[in-house]
């Protein structure tokens, strides 16, 4: 129980962290305005919409129900686009 509270705690902290400095990023190093540094910063959580039903949905039929090689994917496919 202790482990999803810490995992449930840090996701969301670090949702909030980057909702809260991603637009201050863009607004501050690219001179872009706070509307469009706001729309840019809403991609990932957009993206979320789209990618957690298509996710089981994949997980079912490719993977035959195992989680964690989509996991993986994501978790690389979201650290090779924040690089």
């Amino acid at each position: 129980m202790w482990s999803a509270f810490l995992s449930a705690f840090s996701l969301l902290y670090i949702q909030y962290g980057g909702m809260v400095w991603f637009p201050t990023y863009l607004q501050g190093m690219f001179q872009i305005g706070i509307l469009k540094a706001g729309a840019l910063a809403s991609i990932f959580p957009l993206m979320g919409i789209i990618a957690r039903p298509l996710g089981g949905i994949i997980s079912d039929r490719i993977f035959r129900g195992r989680r964690k090689p989509l996991i993986l994917i994501g978790m690389v496919v979201v650290i090779l686009s924040l690089t």
